[in-house]
């Protein structure tokens, strides 16, 4: 079979340090935004609705991890979180929290170099336009 190739923006994260736990991802995806203000208040209001039962965390759980993969676009949260329920909280926050703010740290150089990158490739040509 042919296969045709070329830069897809996927980049390979291991998960704190853990080569073992390795996410496939497009950092640059911009999508995201637009996914996470679509998928929000759907979390918002089931996190309102919870009791503090154990069927209820574990079904805020679940559905937070597919918010996760949904959002980011690929399967990652069985690898990112492990058996452990992204509730479960560390330094402050939900593990899912921290999760998502270091994924959107990582994402902003990623973004503004593929930016840069553009720029450069764009006034390449524009430079070149009669005036």
């Amino acid at each position: 079979m042919q296969s045709l190739n070329f830069d897809d923006g996927l980049k390979r994260l291991a998960i704190n340090g853990d080569e073992n736990r390795v996410i496939v991802v497009n950092a640059t995806d911009v999508g995201i935004i637009k996914r996470y203000k679509e998928k929000l208040p759907e979390i918002e209001k089931l996190s309102e609705e919870t009791e503090d039962s154990e069927e209820m965390i574990n079904t805020l759980d679940k559905k937070i991890r597919e918010f996760v993969d949904y959002i980011i676009g690929s399967p990652i949260s069985e690898t990112v979180f492990g058996k452990t329920n992204c509730l479960s909280m560390a330094g402050g926050q939900t593990i899912f929290e921290n999760f998502l703010t270091a994924y959107m740290e990582y994402m902003k150089p990623e973004i503004r170099t593929e930016y840069e990158r553009s720029k450069k490739r764009v006034e390449k040509y524009t430079a070149q336009l009669p005036e």
